[in-house]
């Protein structure tokens, strides 16, 4: 793919296509190397993580139905995506995740063992921490990660996770 587009730089000319396998469905990938940002329109980015997927046809990317509800996307419709670096600001000391079963009936596997701590980095180098709001950012291994309940979910939450 070449060509500029209007929107900064980005490559035009990608859509998105059908429905995926099942097995990116509940992963927050789409399939196209590293990490992509899609921009659907104004005002409208997301950063993904790509895979490549030899049965995707050139110049289409597949997203499941959660991401495609996320960013109101329909089939066809053209994006423009660029590669997306993490700025030295934009890295997570603290995510609250609102939580919701996504198939009432089915349960699919179970997160656990998660390793979680403060980030003591800047604690070492004697430096005054102040945390910034970012819209984009990377979870680390040192993130914290709390849980809320959304609204209308019949998940039980317990624990100290709780945000």
């Amino acid at each position: 793919m070449s060509g500029v587009s209007a929107l900064g730089g980005g490559q035009p000319g990608l859509r998105r296509d059908r429905d995926v396998r099942e097995v990116f469905m509940l992963n927050s990938w789409i399939i196209v190397g590293g990490h992509w940002e899609v921009i659907c329109g104004p005002g409208q980015h997301y950063v993904f993580s790509v895979h490549a997927y030899p049965k995707m046809r050139p110049g289409t990317m597949g997203f499941s139905l959660p991401q495609r509800k996320w960013a109101s996307l329909s089939i066809n419709q053209e994006v423009e995506v660029r590669p997306f670096s993490v700025g030295k600001d934009q890295y997570l000391s603290n995510v609250v995740l609102e939580i919701d079963f996504f198939q009432k009936k089915r349960f699919l596997r179970q997160e656990n063992e998660w390793s979680l701590a403060t980030d003591l980095d800047a604690i070492k180098e004697g430096k005054e921490v102040k945390p910034k709001k970012v819209k984009i950012g990377m979870v680390l291994p040192n993130t914290s990660v709390s849980f809320d309940k959304a609204d209308g979910a019949t998940i039980n939450l317990v624990g100290k996770a709780r945000g």
